[in-house]
Order: C-alpha cells, then sequence, then structure tokens
C-alpha cells in the first residue's frame, strides 16, 4: 500500500469514527431536528407569503418562530401544566389506585364467580401502578423537552434564511427530477396530514371525552382528554384504552347514568376516528392508515411522544425511497 493510499483510507476512518459517534451524540436531540423540520414544512408557507409581501428574509422568520412558539408551543405547556397539577391531585391519594383496583375487582368477580378476587386485584394494582409511573416519567421529562424545543426552534429559524430547503433536498436525493419532486411533495403532504389531521382528531376526541367526565362528574377530566387526544394518534385503537375502563368503572359503582353516558360518548369518538381519519387522511397524504399506525408505533418507542409525528413521516419516507430506488437503479 503506497503513502496516498493509506492516507486516504486513515482519513476515511477517522471521519466516519467522528461521524459515528457525532450521530450517537446527537440522537439523543433529534426530537428537536425533526421536530424542527416539521414546524418548517408546515410554517413555510406562510413564511412565503410575508417575503412575497417584501417584509425580509429575517425579519419574517423571527415571526415564524414567534408564532410557532406563542401560538403553538405556550398553549401546550399550559395544557402540560394543567394536566400536571390534575394528575398530582388524582394521584396524591396513595390509596387511589389500591382502591379503584378493588372496586374493580369485586365487580368482574360478580361477572366471573371463577376468577380469584385477590389475584385480580393485585394484577390490577400492578398495573395501576404501571401506567402512574409512566405518567410521572412523562411530566418529569421536561428537561429533554425544552433543550428540543429550543433545538427545534433555532433549526426552524436557520432553514428559513437559508432559502427554501426544497432546493437543496433535492440536490442531495440520488434520484431524477420526476421522483426528487414527488419525494418533496410527499414530504410536504405527510408532514401536514400529520399535523394538522391528527391535531383536528386530537383535539375533537380529547376535548369530547374531558366533556363527557365533567359532565358526569369524573375525576381526572382534563388528564384524561389529554390522554385521549395522545392516543388519538394511534388510528381505531387508541382512545377506547381510555373511555372502555372508565365507562366498566362506572357500572361497577352502580352509576349506570355516568356509564351509560360515557360508553355513548365513547361510541362517537370511535365514530369521528373511523369516518373523518380516513377521509381527511386520504384528500391530504393518501398514506394508508396501518403505514401510519406502525409508524407511530416505531417512532413513540424510537423518539417518546415525538414519535407520534415522527415515525410516520420516516416510515412514509421510506417506503417512498425504497420505490424510486428500485425505479431507477433496477427497473
Amino acid at each position: 500500500m503506497n503513502k496516498e493510499k493509506f492516507r486516504f483510507y486513515f482519513a476515511t476512518i477517522i471521519v466516519l469514527i467522528l461521524s459515528a459517534f457525532l450521530l450517537y451524540t446527537i440522537y439523543m436531540f433529534a426530537e428537536g431536528f425533526f421536530g424542527g423540520l416539521l414546524l418548517y414544512v408546515v410554517l413555510f408557507p406562510l413564511y412565503d407569503l410575508m417575503i412575497k409581501k417584501g417584509w425580509g428574509k429575517k425579519l419574517s422568520a423571527w415571526i415564524i418562530v414567534f408564532i410557532s412558539l406563542f401560538v403553538i408551543i405556550l398553549p401546550l405547556l399550559f395544557l402540560l401544566g394543567l394536566v400536571g397539577n390534575e394528575l398530582f391531585s388524582v394521584f396524591q391519594d396513595p390509596n387511589i389506585i389500591s382502591d379503584t383496583s378493588e372496586m374493580v375487582s369485586k365487580g368482574i368477580t360478580k361477572i366471573f364467580p371463577g376468577l380469584s378476587k385477590e389475584i385480580l386485584a393485585q394484577q390490577l394494582i400492578g398495573f395501576g401502578k404501571l401506567v402512574s409511573s409512566l405518567f410521572l416519567n412523562i411530566a418529569l421529562d421536561i428537561g429533554d423537552f425544552i433543550i428540543n424545543l429550543i433545538i427545534a426552534l433555532f433549526l426552524l429559524f436557520f432553514m428559513l434564511t437559508q432559502g427554501p430547503i426544497y432546493d437543496k433536498i433535492k440536490k442531495v436525493v440520488p434520484f431524477n427530477e420526476k421522483n426528487s419532486n414527488e419525494l418533496v411533495d410527499k414530504l410536504k403532504d405527510i408532514s401536514y396530514s400529520t399535523v394538522f389531521v391528527g391535531g383536528i382528531i386530537a383535539l375533537i376526541q380529547g376535548g369530547l371525552l374531558a366533556i363527557s367526565f365533567l359532565i358526569f362528574g369524573i375525576q381526572g377530566a382534563f388528564l384524561w382528554g389529554f390522554v385521549t387526544a395522545i392516543l388519538s394518534f394511534f388510528p381505531v385503537i387508541g382512545p377506547p384504552f381510555v373511555w372502555i375502563p372508565a365507562a366498566v368503572i362506572q357500572f361497577f359503582q352502580g352509576d349506570y347514568r355516568a356509564g351509560g353516558g360515557i360508553l355513548i360518548f365513547g361510541l362517537i369518538l370511535s365514530n369521528i376516528d373511523n369516518l373523518i381519519r380516513p377521509y381527511l387522511a386520504e384528500k391530504i397524504s393518501k398514506i394508508h392508515p396501518l403505514v401510519s399506525l406502525v409508524g407511530i408505533f416505531v417512532g413513540v418507542l424510537s423518539f417518546g411522544v415525538m414519535g407520534i409525528f415522527i415515525g410516520p413521516l420516516l416510515l412514509a419516507l421510506t417506503i417512498l425511497i425504497l420505490r424510486m430506488f428500485e425505479e431507477e437503479y433496477y427497473g
């Protein structure tokens, strides 16, 4: 091996090691990077309108950053604070989990006499503690959220002031002009679908469940409304995890009015999911519901709550890129 080849291979190894280390280091902040990209895609039309009005790049970018901060993020933080207070009030009673589990186990054993009430109660207590610890871990994860928020806003400002990011994407991807344009269009469509369609469904379902809990005097209405809004991003299977147990508990307590009312509200929620979501998703992004569902599961496991938005985007784009790669190089 001559000296030039040795230097080339040595430099390549160093670059690969440093790149791997950098990727490993910034992985924990991936939510911030993807969050900034989503904000860019969603808010770019407004930024473009400001530029056409002659407002200037930096001024328009600062306005967009403040809009994303005050119109989107601060209300979310307020809602999280409201939910946090309600979470504390729900779980400040150390016996609430055991009392609820005992009550539910009594109701179940009345229907199924062969079941052991003690074993069933212990299983329910364990499940309740698991759920409560999950909520507390999410609440305590505020530090990472703030860091990723700062990264997202800085990245948003940078991408806006450096010119249209779409042109740069088209130059980087190894596809012809037709496929490059399709890739960028798909990025826009999926981002709009995930944010707007998912957001609209989440607000409707979470709001309706919170209203139903308030009407029937069930504790933690805003908390469970927030949980339902998050779970609504999981098509079909999400919200029933909240309203079905809530209705069952009310029936076991003998409050048939509350149980029946929540059941009716729950069926309305499911019909909203089954009727509105497919229509909006098909109109905006044409993304298959299965891709959305699998993407959300993968995203949540990899990125936490932000994975609800990141997962479907990455999975749909990955499938599209693989199809384009096969079409251009093996077709």
